[in-house]
């Protein structure tokens, strides 16, 4: 819900469309094409088990494409929102906030991830397992780097679809346009700890 209030409200309804559609495909094609051919992410499988209570889309449980819309919005503009600074409206440079968005992607999976390797640990349960181990409390090497280049791909998509303004001053930070998603995107990363 937060999603469509705060992706409305900076993007407008179309825009937030078109992102959310180019999103959900890539995030589709990505997780099938690594569940079957271990591309981008590396070899890994859902747990089986999940087919009776969640829906799928091929390979894959329909929530995980559709949490990439979210996670990459909010990522994308709780970066903006560190570059602009709690006194601007925007920041002063495009390429600069695009790259810490794709760091800030790239750093939600490094937290959830891990977490969701704990199995019937964690809240959600046995979810997924990579056919090999790696250095990352389990997650390999290459899944990290085909996480960031989708991250940066949908970043980039995003930035696309960002109507361009300039930085106005902001008299009270509080009521910074991009607050919301940075509380969101902290609320994000930080439930695992709590998990």
């Amino acid at each position: 819900l937060a999603y469509l209030v705060y992706g409305t409200r900076l993007l407008g309804a179309r825009r937030l469309t078109i992102y959310s559609a180019i999103a959900f495909a890539v995030a589709a094609a990505s997780e099938n094409a690594s569940v079957v051919w271990g591309v981008p992410y590396t070899l890994y499988a859902f747990n089986p088990a999940l087919r009776a209570h969640e829906l799928f889309l091929g390979n894959v449980p329909l929530a995980v494409p559709l949490s990439y819309t979210f996670v990459m919005f909010f990522a994308f503009n709780a970066a903006r929102y560190v570059a602009a600074g709690p006194w601007r409206t925007a920041p002063a440079s495009a390429p600069a906030a695009y790259g810490l968005a794709v760091v800030f992607a790239t750093w939600s999976t490094w937290t959830l991830d891990p977490v969701s390797q704990r199995g019937a640990q964690w809240y959600l349960g046995d979810l997924f397992h990579y056919a090999a181990p790696g250095f990352w409390f389990g997650l390999p090497l290459l899944s990290q780097v085909g996480w960031c280049l989708v991250s940066a791909t949908l970043c980039g998509v995003l930035a696309w679809t960002t109507p361009a303004g300039p930085p106005r001053p902001l008299a009270r930070a509080a009521r910074h346009p991009l607050l919301p998603c940075f509380v969101t995107f902290l609320v994000q990363i930080l439930h695992v700890a709590i998990a």
